[in-house]
């Protein structure tokens, strides 16, 4: 089955399926991408850093688990968690039906404001997903 996949151009994205939007030169909010999304399949639950939270780049911050499967989110980011959707905790399905806009994960003060700059635009990413 050949699913269509949306993926915007005003966000960047990892190759662990991440995207991120910069709000300001130091602050970006992350969530999961609509392909891993529709991968994993109906999310039941959401396991997330709470905020205060010093996190790496490349490091897990927290589970995403379907019936099906079990997704680690790793963060494409360094910086501190400033911000996390409490939403998740009653509504873990945000993540499935709107994964860009209310299912959105984490708000990150940026270590570095200039490290959102190495991740993929929305053209490159879906070329990566191609591949898979």
């Amino acid at each position: 089955m050949d699913l269509q996949y949306l993926f915007p151009d005003d966000l960047l994205y990892s190759e662990n399926h991440i995207w991120v939007k910069k709000i300001s030169s130091y602050e970006s909010i992350l969530g999961i991408t609509d392909y891993i999304q529709k991968r994993i399949g109906e999310i039941i639950y959401v396991e997330l850093l709470e905020v205060r939270f010093e996190l790496k780049r490349d490091e897990k911050i927290g589970t995403i688990e379907s019936h099906i499967d079990i997704f680690d989110i790793v963060s494409p980011l360094s910086g501190r968690i400033v911000g996390v959707n409490s939403e998740l905790d009653e509504n873990p399905n945000l993540l499935n039906v709107d994964p860009y806009n209310k299912g959105w994960l984490f708000l990150i003060d940026l270590k570095d404001r200039f490290e959102p700059d190495y991740l993929m635009t929305s053209a490159e990413y879906s070329d990566t997903i191609k591949q898979l």
